[in-house]
């Protein structure tokens, strides 16, 4: 199959890739997008956050070359989240998928295997394959799952758990996106901004409205290197990221798995977090522990139904 350059009028898959200051590894992530064997047509939309470096010039350099690639600049850094929206709202495609410009893909048939799949299964509302991470020392696949396999959300509930694949390895339909585009756009909360950018918001709100499917195969690279807004902090500033992350997910889409899940990290860390709390000094990182030290008195209204739901889940699951 052909190499795509050609703009592209009526893409079936648009390619979303948020940029800042990634220079030494950006042209690696579009050549493996333009090396696709595929006849899908697709676009590039990047947003730059006010990069730098010499990012934007690269993506001139591509664009010329390329024109199925779309550049969004802007003038004043605003915020990886905030490119992210912004995208959102431009895709006109079919599919859409997020590639870092820090990691890329290693199969040439990636598209053409995620869209031929969700093109004959309309009951899917994304694809996945497995993701290499790679660090300075060591090498290993992100998640890993020994076949082929399905998600879906009643399961999840449940509390039976589901595979979160990596940004790299995720194709989605464009369709999770049309009613929440207003809510993702205007959020409860600043937290809720940063929560909802990320790639287990969009496999969560993809398994709400559909299933998953999971292949073996390894078709992507996640390129760890430690610099990262999450992968940066110490692991118990990690922890309360994550909590707060699943806690964000209990407003949003009021199940009570999210709610469990943060409580069990919150309960693990509560010793430490307290110890936390009080050796801060940095006034604008107090509030935000000390508005989840509350959460213990939040959770006591939905204490029963906690108990009721790790009943639940140990007698179907199996899980302790």
């Amino acid at each position: 199959m052909p190499k795509q350059t050609k703009r592209q009028t009526n893409p079936l898959l648009t390619i979303l890739v948020p940029l800042y200051n990634k220079e030494t590894t950006l042209k690696e992530t579009l050549d493996s997008i333009l090396m696709q064997e595929t006849d899908i047509p697709y676009e590039i939309l990047i947003a730059d956050d006010a990069s730098k470096d010499k990012s934007v010039e690269i993506v001139k350099e591509y664009q010329s070359k390329n024109p199925c690639i779309k550049l969004l600049e802007t003038k004043e850094n605003q915020g990886l989240a905030h490119q992210i929206y912004r995208m959102y709202a431009l895709i006109k495609s079919k599919y859409f998928t997020v590639l870092d410009p820090d990691d890329y893909w290693i199969s040439k048939t990636k598209i053409q295997d995620a869209i031929t799949f969700l093109e004959s299964h309309r009951d899917f509302t994304s694809y996945q394959e497995k993701t290499l991470l790679k660090s300075n020392t060591e090498e290993k696949i992100y998640v890993d799952y020994p076949n082929d396999c399905v998600c879906d959300y009643s399961h999840f509930c449940a509390g039976g758990g589901a595979i979160m694949g990596h940004t790299s390895s995720s194709f989605f339909r464009s369709t999770i996106l049309k009613d929440n585009l207003s809510k993702l756009q205007n959020p409860s909360s600043e937290r809720m901004r940063q929560s909802c950018r990320a790639d287990s918001f969009r496999n969560f709100l993809a398994l709400s409205q559909g299933k998953a499917y999971h292949s073996s195969k390894v078709g992507s690279v996640y390129r760890y290197s430690g610099s990262g807004l999450f992968s940066s902090k110490d692991s118990l500033k990690q922890s309360f990221d994550s909590l707060l992350f699943w806690r964000d997910m209990w407003e949003y889409f009021r199940q009570i798995v999210f709610l469990w899940t943060s409580l069990e990290m919150y309960l693990r860390v509560r010793n430490n977090l307290l110890s936390y709390l009080d050796s801060l000094s940095d006034e604008k990182l107090r509030p935000k522990i000390k508005e989840f030290l509350e959460y213990e008195q939040e959770c006591q209204a939905n204490i029963q139904a906690l108990q009721n739901f790790d009943r639940m889940r140990k007698e179907r699951f199996g899980v302790h």
